[in-house]
């Protein structure tokens, strides 16, 4: 499949006409960060890069990564992060570790708040952004809600937690009531259930402990092949 710009950030950012702010990692970089800049920037003549913020670079170095990047490209420089080895997110296939596998993840993102504080040009990121012009869309046309309020469970824990808001929302708008269920924990399905579904997330880091909750593999084996609707993508 050729790679494509679509729904990538510039792709965003054309779309809706709003400015790019392009996160840069600095370390170990000089004036080549300065080529780094102006060959994105360049890259799409409309790739509408308005402002640069560097990540994992000292304050020492970070004055002549700004004089360089800006009057190299005329790109303005918005601040910048050192690195905070302590506020690390680790990574794992398929994206980050997970929220609710972070510890100390509220005190983590509070240090980050304060460094930005510091070192961010927030106001002028404010400033920029306000420059964005108002966003005119039509709402999604959905079909009439179904009666009856159907109960649809939903499984959510550490296993399964990858879900867009906007799709439960709709099944929300469409009639459904969603109550959330957890495959680790829980050993029963949700009562009154009339469809089940299983979203994204890490299962099989956790299919020792889904294996062992047998009550629940049943209670799933049982509904669906009882003709309960199910609906299971990525992870589920």
């Amino acid at each position: 499949v050729a790679m494509g710009t679509q729904a990538s950030a510039y792709h965003l950012s054309k779309a809706t006409g709003t400015p790019a702010v392009l996160v840069l990692d600095g370390r170990g970089m000089g004036l080549s960060a300065a080529a780094a800049v102006k060959g994105i920037k360049d890259f799409r003549s409309d790739s509408g890069i308005a402002g640069v913020i560097l990540n994992r670079i000292s304050p020492m170095l970070y004055p002549r990564l700004r004089d360089a990047i800006e009057g190299e490209t005329g790109v303005k420089v918005y601040g910048f992060l050192p690195e905070r080895k302590d506020c690390a997110l680790e990574s794992r296939h398929l994206g980050l570790v997970t929220a609710a596998e972070v510890a100390n993840l509220k005190e983590k993102l509070s240090a980050l708040a304060a460094q930005a504080e510091e070192t961010v040009d927030l106001d002028g990121l404010l400033a920029l952004a306000k420059s964005a012009p108002a966003l005119e869309f039509e709402e999604e046309s959905l079909p009439a809600p179904v009666p009856g309020r159907p109960r649809i469970a939903v499984a959510k824990d550490k296993a399964f937690c990858f879900y867009y808001a906007d799709g439960l929302d709709a099944l929300e708008r469409l009639g459904a009531e969603l109550v959330p269920f957890s495959p680790l924990e829980d050993k029963a399905l949700p009562e009154g259930c009339s469809g089940l579904y299983l979203g994204g997330g890490y299962p099989e880091i956790f299919a020792g402990e889904l294996a062992q909750n047998t009550e629940m593999l049943k209670a799933i084996r049982s509904a669906v092949e009882g003709g309960m609707p199910a609906v299971a993508e990525c992870g589920g």
